[in-house]
């Protein structure tokens, strides 16, 4: 006797997919197998609350649908799709806005041709930054060191968790090739976009140049995560890559579109933790080639740090988790349209700012969480521990409560999440500035990179305690200071020994220094 058939219709990117399924499924799964590609912060454990879906049939109300949604939302079909069972003919809308994400793509130090089209007769390249939660391309001529253009998008990796540990967890647990299918993909689009329209661009395509954290760099390449995963977390895979496109394409026939010819190099890595984003990123960091003592701080779901001058430099990295990029925070969302980035406290009342000034609110993202955690701070609405006021620390604190809309609030658990990513920055911060024998005043130039540290207030950081005070007057915002490091170099007339540069630059396990755990809960709490 033959399975009954039922079908699924995903609403997804203004499109309708018609799944057909034989037995019970899980939804997230049945989306992932079908590239829907939903948001899933903890690789569907049911935490995060992100894989947002709402269903036309009826769906068993898992602890974690009652967490993350009213009874009244539950009773209209909302369910999160990692605990959402399927068997009978369904409609799914899915609710995740993140392909609409703003990813950093800014920088200094090269031109950009807004708007134009026009061919130099030029060689090109392709600088790539792939982020754990973005990606991000320029087109850069050779000759005229000038940006032809840009695309960004999301790393769709992101589907099994927003962070290294669940990405590295999944490609151990045998989704290493589906993975790495998901960034070919996603690099695909970009060179769709930026080459393939353009015959005379793919005939002088010479190069495409990668920086990625170490992780990123292994999955675009196949290459195992065993070692990643566990202590002592190494990597067998550290030292630059030179080769070809095709060998980090392989699902596609690149010959068929003529780039078949395209050399590929990807930057190298320091640790496990501390990849090519970083190595990249120091390239945009003049006052490092000096005897200025400086400081680089990349913030995002990692948060890796260096320190030095031209004689030697440290490195480190800290794991924030998700918290500055809106995961595990119970109205979080990433830097969508009408995502609140920005939060003024009068009168015990929130005012709030909007990406892209939209007056329908989504949620909030990581400057935003910051911003309003600043602002209880400064309004004496929570207490050095990160304790809200009765009645907040109950019912959270209303940043947005407009009728007929969404309420957007910040909890006292919301609060929990921030105080551990701040923690995990601020003491990798102090560590390595001990480690490396000076004060935090002896700093003369501090960088930050990111998309969430290009975007952040330094004063919110510093009032939060992400920063030291002493760092006031000292920042540099970067922007994508893997993508434009990565096109500083590709336009150097000389040559970078890369083995002997990283030589120059000691990795410093952060959780085996002395004092870590002291520092860490030191830093939980609000000064």
């Amino acid at each position: 006797m033959s399975n009954i058939t039922f079908e699924i219709m995903a609403e997804y990117q203004d499109k309708i997919h018609h799944i057909k399924c034989e037995e019970e499924v899980n939804l997230l799964q049945v989306l992932r197998a079908n590239n829907i590609y939903v948001p899933a912060l903890c690789n569907g454990y049911g935490s995060c609350g992100k894989c947002k879906v709402k269903l036309s049939k009826s769906s068993p109300i898992s602890e974690a649908d009652k967490k993350a949604f009213t009874e009244e939302e539950r009773q209209r079909g909302y369910r999160l799709a990692c605990k959402a069972t399927i068997s009978e003919d369904t409609y799914v809308r899915i609710l995740a806005e993140e392909e609409k994400m703003t990813v950093e793509a800014s920088g200094a130090g090269v031109k950009k041709e807004e708007g134009k089209r026009e061919f130099r007769n030029e060689e090109l390249f392709l600088a790539v930054d792939i982020g754990t939660t973005t990606l991000a391309m320029a087109l850069v001529g050779y000759q005229s060191k000038e940006i032809y253009d840009i695309h960004t998008g999301i790393n769709h990796q992101r589907a099994f968790g927003a962070d290294v540990i669940n990405r590295i967890a999944a490609a151990n647990r045998g989704k290493l090739e589906e993975l790495k299918e998901l960034i070919e993909e996603d690099l695909w689009k970009g060179i769709e976009k930026l080459v393939l329209p353009y015959p005379e661009y793919c005939e002088r395509l010479k190069k495409v140049v990668i920086a990625g954290n170490t992780t990123m760099m292994h999955l675009l390449m196949g290459f195992s995560c065993e070692t990643l995963g566990a202590h002592p977390f190494q990597s067998e895979h550290l030292s630059v890559w030179n080769g070809k496109l095709q060998q980090a394409l392989t699902s596609i026939s690149l010959e068929k579109y003529g780039i078949e010819h395209v050399n590929l190099m990807l930057f190298p890595g320091i640790s496990a933790f501390v990849g090519g984003d970083i190595v990249a990123g120091l390239q945009m960091c003049p006052s490092f080639e000096t005897e200025e003592l400086s400081f680089l701080l990349d913030l995002g779901t990692n948060g890796e740090m260096v320190i030095g001058t031209k004689k030697k430099m440290y490195c480190t990295s800290a794991a924030a988790g998700p918290a500055f990029e809106g995961g595990n925070i119970t109205c979080g969302t990433g830097s969508i349209p009408g995502a609140i980035c920005k939060v003024k406290i009068q009168n015990r009342k929130a005012i709030v700012k909007t990406i892209g000034e939209k007056q329908n609110v989504r949620g909030i993202c990581g400057t935003g969480i910051v911003s309003a955690i600043a602002e209880l701070k400064k309004s004496k609405l929570m207490n050095q521990e990160g304790t809200l006021q009765f009645p907040y620390s109950r019912q959270g604190y209303p940043l947005w409560n407009q009728q007929g809309e969404e309420k957007i609030c910040l909890y006292q658990k919301d609060i929990r999440q921030f105080q551990m990513a701040k923690a995990a920055i601020r003491t990798g911060v102090e560590q390595l500035i001990q480690y490396y024998g000076c004060q935090v005043e002896d700093i003369k130039k501090v960088y930050l990179a990111g998309g969430f540290g290009t975007r952040l207030s330094v004063e919110d950081a510093i009032e939060t305690g992400i920063l030291p005070k002493e760092f006031t007057g000292k920042v540099e915002a970067l922007g994508n200071g893997a993508l434009y490091g990565a096109i500083a170099y590709e336009l150097r007339e000389d040559e970078i020994d890369w083995e002997k540069y990283c030589a120059g630059i000691e990795n410093i396990p952060l959780a085996q220094s002395e004092g870590f755990q002291e520092k860490y809960l030191e830093y939980m709490n609000f000064a």
